[in-house]
């Protein structure tokens, strides 16, 4: 099985219906959010006192001053790097959106 991105599973055993319905989607998300992340830790690195916390699944995690204008530059690199489209599924566009609070149970 090939999927987006070039990853490959090999199904040593024959394979699975399950396996290979969901192989293409995981991996091809996982290979989108993975190219985000490295965005995002490169274009926080230039913004004073922004930092990325964590990242899971479909979500990251980032903190920075309580002021207006770093928060509006932060909500923009995420949203810049979770908006996008790829040649190889055409037709498909990816969005995410940032969303903002104080602590977690604030944001989602």
């Amino acid at each position: 099985l090939l999927a987006v991105g070039g990853r490959k599973r090999f199904c040593k055993d024959g394979p699975n219906p399950n396996d290979s319905a969901n192989f293409g989607v995981q991996s091809s998300a996982a290979h989108f959010m993975g190219r985000a992340l490295v965005g995002i830790h490169r274009d926080l690195q230039t913004i004073p006192s922004a930092a990325l916390i964590t990242h899971t699944h479909d979500s990251f995690i980032t903190e920075c001053d309580d002021n207006e204008r770093t928060i509006s530059r932060v909500i923009e690199v995420l949203e810049h790097h979770l908006n996008f489209s790829d040649p190889r599924i055409p037709g498909v566009v990816i969005s995410g959106k940032a969303d903002r609070g104080r602590d977690w149970s604030l944001v989602g």
